[in-house]
């Protein structure tokens, strides 16, 4: 995800604005999909390709890290 300051995709956008925490992260290569739960038990649903560094090395799917207490993704 992109974290730079008024360059929000989509998700950090509504993780921003509400408030809301990552707890975890399920990747799924093979449906192209990506499923994020929050703080809250919601689940988001992202497409992996949508991220072209993610879809390019399936091998960094699993070598990610929370950064800023679960508001972002590196």
């Amino acid at each position: 995800m992109n974290t730079l300051v008024n360059k929000y995709d989509a998700i950090e956008k509504l993780i921003y604005e509400e408030g809301l925490r990552i707890e975890t992260i399920d990747f799924h290569p093979e449906p192209d999909v990506m499923l994020i739960l929050l703080n809250t038990k919601a689940v988001l649903r992202q497409r992996i390709s949508a991220y072209p560094r993610l879809k390019k090395d399936k091998a960094a799917l699993q070598q990610y890290e929370l950064t800023g207490k679960g508001t972002g993704i590196y």
